[in-house]
């Protein structure tokens, strides 16, 4: 018999928990960072099946500003491509 599979939280769920997790305990985040009124996270492809692009658009009394970081797969490690995210993971060592 084939032993049952564990359904787990995949890694894009791991990512999202990982960057709500961090925001919390990083808050609040220093300019150019605005405070977000509401908040959307998506995931887009990445450059291979290794990776991914979380991608967080937060809505602030200004307008929206967009983080995107690759993420790794396998060790979850979160690599940011914008600035905003760059200011992010900076501040906060739990979005590294």
């Amino acid at each position: 018999t084939t032993p049952p599979t564990q359904a787990g939280p995949t890694p894009e769920d791991k990512a999202k928990a990982k960057l709500q997790s961090a925001a919390v305990s990083c808050a609040p985040f220093p300019p150019p960072i605005e405070q977000a009124t509401s908040q959307r996270l998506s995931i887009e492809s990445g450059n291979g099946p290794d990776n991914f692009v979380l991608l967080v658009v937060d809505q602030t009394a200004s307008g929206e500003q967009d983080f995107r970081w690759r993420v790794d797969r396998a060790t979850g490690a979160f690599t940011p491509l914008d600035s905003l995210a760059q200011a992010a993971s900076d501040h906060c060592s739990g979005l590294n």
